[in-house]
Formats: structure tokens, C-alpha cells, sequence
């Protein structure tokens, strides 16, 4: 099972989000976009607080697998 931390600053809440293999095995790029979109982000100031920003990672990182597997992030920007 794959999870990801969802947290609302505004709300000073923390909660776990499972997430779909299928959505894993498309990597942290994918998921950053499609969080983004699944927010409404383009609606938002990018300077704005309700802003979202995404952080990720490509689903080899930290096994030692010789591939490009740097941490992917994803605001909104101006």
C-alpha cells in the first residue's frame, strides 16, 4: 500500500491519502501535475496563501536504482 501526507497549514491538520500503484508506478512528476489540477491551482494567485504547493518522489528513489530520481516539486507559479 502507497500513502502520502496531505497537510493544511490553514487548518493545522495532517492526514494519510492512499494512493493507487498505478498512480505510483507513473512518478512524481505525474503526480505533482495531477494533484495541482485536481486542486483548481491554475484559479489561484501564485502568491496567494491558498497556493498548494506539492512535494514528491520518483517511485525508485532511495533504492539505489541508477536512474534520475531527484525529488520532484510543483507550486504554482507567477
Amino acid at each position: 500500500m502507497w500513502r502520502s501526507l496531505r497537510v493544511d497549514l490553514r487548518a493545522g491538520k495532517a492526514y494519510w491519502q492512499e494512493v493507487p500503484p498505478e498512480e505510483v508506478a507513473m512518478g512524481g512528476r505525474y503526480r505533482t501535475a495531477r494533484l495541482l489540477l485536481e486542486q483548481e491551482a491554475y484559479r489561484f494567485d501564485p502568491f496567494s496563501p491558498e497556493n498548494p504547493l506539492v512535494f514528491a518522489v520518483e517511485p525508485l528513489a532511495g533504492t539505489g536504482f541508477p536512474t534520475p530520481t531527484a525529488p520532484a516539486w510543483a507550486p504554482a507559479a507567477p
